[in-house]
């Protein structure tokens, strides 16, 4: 049922921030169901399926990013006002997921590699630019010592808008270049055939 649902809300991307307050509003009143009358109000937004969550979790957002058009209907927020960087911590509980991860995937033998994709330039403005650093130094050094793959794709598109479906987030286009680049990157130890 939430899989079903996500997948009818993430086709409604050009309206994500009135979804954004419908989906908090949902969670907050514990995710109570809707009758199906309600469900199809809320819902007319869809567009024809388009964008939907495809079986492997996947979101095919089609919508290039424009700067030109894109900061007239959307503001700009500057990285010393980004909440995603508010608590922006590299040790402690991320440091135990990672090791607890590098650890069961070891033990599974399979290798562990981790990708940092793609951000526009207009989203790395130096503030932002000042954390992907110390993630960068951070993610280089605990690869080294836990041993798994760290690539950095983080500036490798980042005057590509139309890889982007807005400053931060790849589009379908994006994660085709990605996936490519991956693919053909020997520093990823693929599965041998």
């Amino acid at each position: 049922w939430l899989n079903q649902s996500l997948a009818n809300l993430s086709s409604t991307y050009d309206q994500r921030e009135s979804l954004k307050t419908l989906f908090q509003h949902q969670v907050a009143s514990g995710l109570k169901s809707h009758s199906s009358s309600e469900q199809d109000a809320d819902l007319t937004i869809a567009q024809d399926g388009q964008g939907l969550i495809d079986v492997n979790g996947f979101l095919p957002i089609s919508n290039r990013f424009n700067p030109a058009t894109y900061y007239q209907k959307y503001s700009r927020v500057a990285g010393n006002s980004d909440g995603d960087y508010a608590d922006f911590q590299l040790e402690g509980g991320q440091s135990v997921a990672i090791a607890s991860l590098v650890t069961f995937t070891q033990s599974q033998k399979i290798p562990l590699v981790f990708i940092n994709l793609p951000l526009s330039g207009e989203y790395l403005d130096s503030v932002r630019r000042g954390h992907e650093q110390a993630f960068q130094e951070y993610m280089l050094r605990t690869s080294a010592e836990l041993g798994f793959t760290y690539r950095n794709l983080t500036e490798e598109w980042k005057t590509e808008h139309d890889f982007f479906s807005d400053p931060s987030h790849l589009n379908r286009y994006g994660a085709f270049a990605v996936a490519n680049h991956i693919a053909k990157d020997p520093l990823i130890p693929w599965a041998k055939r």
